[in-house]
Parts: structure tokens; sequence; C-alpha cells
């Protein structure tokens, strides 16, 4: 394995009768800005290092985990069991990444997020807050997943889904439209495209402007969209469905009356 640093001779004993090394670049590597002399974070042992990857701060690595490929460690991360930070991912601030879990390609692990077992996490997937990700767990695509969300079992999170809170051990509703995903984001709210709402908020008429306007959205698109949206209601037992209601208004316009096609949510 190539190997772009050295031992500093400082070490530090950490929980479990383990010694942590200090580690010195020793080649540049303009990918993460390190050059030759900056000292580094910790590792316990060559193998959890390698290829163009870094560990700076005061993250470590030990156990038989490995970072390798460009992937990147700081702050106060760590990685250890047999886990893997692979590819272009990070895993920053207090993030861990433990047992037989993978994270990579361009995946950020950060905050107080952890995870662990068997969870795999890639593509260009978000775990922070203090989230976490175990069992047998995948969260992929472009989703997100934070704050106090839990995901498990064989649930999986993908997409561009952004699930924010709740325990998941079966995969969180997610419906891919015409124009955005609509998707559970928690026991209580659901997110259509960027906007993320409470149940209740999403029965005002002007969110559901907002993203029929966002998203340039015709009368058939946003009733399609109520229809996913009732879908969830019914599966997740949130409350009442809603409806869509035409609305025929007048308007003028330089003298004289023009029909207007509005709508309203009921």
């Amino acid at each position: 394995m190539e190997k772009n640093y050295e031992f500093t001779g400082e070490t530090k004993e950490i929980p479990g009768g383990i010694t942590l090394k200090r580690i010195r670049c020793t080649k540049a590597i303009p990918i993460h800005r390190v050059c030759v002399g900056d000292i580094g974070g910790w590792i316990e042992k060559e193998d959890n290092l390698s290829d163009n990857a870094w560990v700076s701060d005061k993250a470590k690595v030990f156990g038989d985990a490995r970072v390798f490929g460009n992937a990147r460690l700081r702050d106060y991360a760590r990685v250890f069991g047999n886990a893997k930070v692979a590819n272009d991912a990070k895993v920053f601030d207090y993030a861990r990444v433990s047992d037989n879990a993978l994270v990579a390609d361009d995946a950020d692990i950060f905050g107080y997020a952890k995870i662990s077992e068997n969870a795999n996490v890639h593509d260009n997937a978000k775990v922070g807050g203090s989230a976490r990700i175990y069992g047998n767990a995948k969260v992929y695509g472009n989703a997100i997943v934070s704050d106090t969300a839990k995901v498990f079992g064989y649930a999986r999170v993908f997409g561009d889904a952004w699930v924010k809170g709740g325990a998941w051990e079966q995969s969180p509703l997610y419906i891919q439209g015409s124009k955005c995903a609509l998707y559970v984001a928690s026991k209580t709210e659901i997110g259509i495209g960027f906007q993320i709402h409470s149940v209740d908020d999403w029965r005002e008429s002007k969110n559901w402007r907002e993203i029929a306007k966002a998203y340039n959205m015709d009368d058939a698109t946003v009733q399609k969209y109520i229809e996913h949206f009732n879908l969830a209601v019914r599966q997740y037992g949130l409350g009442d469905e809603i409806r869509f209601e035409p609305i025929r208004g007048i308007r003028r316009e330089n003298g004289k009356k023009l029909t207007e096609h509005r709508w309203d949510i009921l």
C-alpha cells in the first residue's frame, strides 16, 4: 500500500490498551492541501491509512479499520473496528464509523453522527446531526439523514430524500415524481423537493403554490403530487387527506374581463 506519511514518535494510549501514533506527511497530498512536514492525526498501525487518504487534527483510526483512496478524516472523528472509509468520503466533527460499516464515494459523515454494524453510506449521501445508521441500513444517492433520525434494519434512504427524525426499521416512503421527489422526512413531516413542512402546514394552499411555482407544475401535476401526499398520510396515519379545488375567477387587463383559473387546497 502506498504511504504518504511517517510516524512522529509521539504516542498516546486510549481505552482498551490501544496505543495510537501520530503521523507526519512525507509526500504532498494536493487534494487535501497537505504539505510535506504537516503533522496529522492518529492511527494505530500502517494498515489503517493508505493511498492519498489523510487523517488530521485529533481524528483517530484504530483496530482493523481502513481509510484509503482519497478519503479524509479531521477534527475529532473516529474510525475503528473493521470499518472502511474509501474513495472521496469525508468524516469530520465528532462523527464515528465503526464495526463493519462502509462510507464511500463522495459521502460526508459529520456532526455527532454514528455509522455502525453493517451500515453502508455512499454516493453523495450526507449523514449529520445526531443521526444513527446501523444494522444493514443503506443511505445513498443524494439523500440526507440528519437531526435525531435513526435508520436501521434493512431500511434504505435514497434519491433526494431528507430524513430528519424518527426511527426507521423499514424504508420511509419515497416517490420520485415528474418534477421532484416526495418523501417522508419524519413521523410528522413530509418533504416535496427542497421544502419540508409538517403535515398540517401542507394543508395550507400557500405552500403548494410555492412548490408549484418553484418546479413549474401545471394543475394536473399539482394534483398528482397531492395524490402522493395523501398516500403518505394514509400509510402513516397522519390525519385527513387533502384535495385540489379549482377556482374560476375574473380579472381585468387593459379594461377587458379575463377568466382566471386558480385553485385552492381543501
